[in-house]
């Protein structure tokens, strides 16, 4: 599966969309079970291509799928069991194909994907060898679809002098009843098509977020030619 940013694309920084899929909602008590990334290189002026990857995770010994993740996913044991790679190694190849500068997009990324990745990567540190400033784990690489379709839908505005994750975080922990920001509704509401993709699994969350990310960058395009994620706040 190969994804395109067209010429004109204004953010040129290395990018990876970003979506992990788990075992449940606890990253203490659960565990990454597939992950799912497509890294564009830096370009200026020309379209930038980037074929969507995926790691399935095999569980612990001793764990199990709970039926409703089975459900949702449609991820079994016996497949994880089957074609998985062990946490170690999936966070291996994670961290290299990622790099140390590239931009981190995903949906609810800070509230969900990060978490994981900080208490995955926090216990396999030591043992692969990961610098304790190795990057991936810095709140500046990141940007948060949800919390940039919830601050338009919402309203939100950035504060001065306000740090890009903090306002993400304020909008995302805003109460705001009857405002959905889920990755399917905010791509309904702003007519991205979903046709063809089967969500909650890593690779068509993958798919799903970058056409997102790519609609709401679209929509506001900046007027610099090297916008960074600073540009695209809300």
């Amino acid at each position: 599966m190969e994804l395109t940013l067209p010429a004109d694309f204004p953010f040129k920084s290395e990018v990876v969309v970003l979506d992990l899929e788990t075992s449940g909602l606890s990253p203490l008590g659960h565990q990454i079970i597939e992950i799912g990334l497509a890294r564009f290189e830096p370009a200026a002026g020309q379209p930038r291509s980037a074929e969507v990857q995926t790691r399935l995770v095999k569980l612990p010994p001793g764990k199990q799928l709970s039926p409703e993740v089975a459900e949702l996913t449609g991820i079994s044991e016996e497949l994880l069991e089957a074609d998985g790679v062990s946490l170690e190694e999936a966070i291996s190849w994670l961290v290299a194909t990622v790099g140390p500068t590239a931009y981190l997009v995903g949906h609810n990324i800070l509230r969900f994907d990060w978490p994981f990745l900080n208490v995955a990567i926090s216990r396999l540190r030591e043992q692969l060898g990961l610098a304790l400033d190795d990057g991936l784990l810095r709140w500046g690489r990141y940007i948060d679809t949800a919390a940039i379709y919830k601050a338009r839908q919402g309203g939100f505005h950035r504060q001065d002098r306000e740090k890009l994750q903090d306002y993400y975080l304020r909008v995302l922990n805003t109460r705001n009843p009857g405002l959905k920001y889920n990755l399917a509704h905010a791509c309904q509401e702003l007519g991205v098509p979903l046709d063809g993709l089967t969500l909650h699994r890593a690779a068509g969350d993958v798919q799903a977020v970058f056409r997102l990310f790519e609609r709401l960058v679209v929509e506001k395009r900046p007027r610099t030619a090297g916008a960074g994620p600073d540009r695209i706040s809300a």
